[in-house]
């Protein structure tokens, strides 16, 4: 999809002022920025068609929030009445330490389709499906997963020169 003229600047312009007005109508910052994001989106895609784009964005950003929490609500409820919902984690207080911090660093460093597939990979996805699930050729995600793990191999190797030795 290519960008239509006057998008980016409406875009940079408004997303702070749309933030806060979902956030004065109650909303949380992730819902706000949640809500936002499918608002633009959405005007992104119908830009051509909407007169009035600040009105608009608004508009459907408040739609898409009460949609969200009527949605939470109600999947809550058959949550609870099922008996297996839980509250949410506190994200905030997860401490990652020690080796794992230091895989988890040295994964998010990598680019991005080395990260993709090493997470399908990690999930237990053989080639074949991730090729299949990405639209790539199994040689492709092979070769990210070669690559992914010659890199991670050296980053987390514990010997100054990444582990590398001339002989």
């Amino acid at each position: 999809m290519s960008e239509p003229p006057g998008f980016a600047r409406f875009y940079s312009a408004e997303l702070r002022p749309v933030l806060s007005f979902l956030y004065k109508q109650g909303a949380s910052w992730d819902d706000c920025w949640d809500a936002a994001q499918e608002a633009f989106f959405e005007a992104l895609r119908n830009w051509h068609k909407i007169d009035s784009p600040r009105a608009w964005v608004r508009t459907t950003a408040l739609r898409y929030h009460v949609h969200q929490r009527q949605r939470r609500d109600d999947d809550k409820q058959r949550a609870i009445a099922a008996g297996w919902w839980a509250p949410r984690p506190p994200f905030a207080e997860i401490r990652i330490k020690g080796d794992e911090a230091r895989i988890l660093a040295a994964i998010a460093a990598l680019p991005e389709r080395q990260r993709e597939v090493i997470a399908w990979r990690a999930d237990g996805y053989p080639p074949v499906e991730i090729a299949h699930l990405l639209g790539l050729s199994e040689e492709a995600v092979r070769s990210s997963l070669y690559q992914a793990r010659k890199r991670l191999k050296s980053e987390l190797s514990d010997e100054p020169d990444g582990g590398c030795h001339e002989r």
